[in-house]
């Protein structure tokens, strides 16, 4: 099950004028032994943990029908940090 919430739909003040607040997420079933050891900066664990994502991307694409080329853009004069 994955469950999607727009707390700004209630609350607009949460974000800026025009931008919305989504928050999708899917219950931690998996194992971690999957993920047990692996460098969060290798290119194995950026792969594994996109492939993981798609069931969050393709649940939102039905509720928001267009999708960003890349979900972690970089701030301006911030270092790009890999989320958790």
């Amino acid at each position: 099950m994955i469950v999607i919430s727009i707390p700004t739909v209630f609350d607009p003040k949460l974000a800026p004028p025009g931008k919305a607040v989504v928050h999708a997420y899917t219950a931690g079933c998996e194992p971690y032994d999957v993920w047990a050891g692996m460098d969060r900066a290798s290119a194995e664990y950026k792969q594994l943990k996109q492939q993981r994502a798609e069931v969050l991307w393709k649940a939102l694409e039905k509720v928001i029908p267009v999708r960003p080329v890349d979900p972690y853009p970089p701030r301006p004069n911030r270092q790009r940090h890999p989320p958790c």
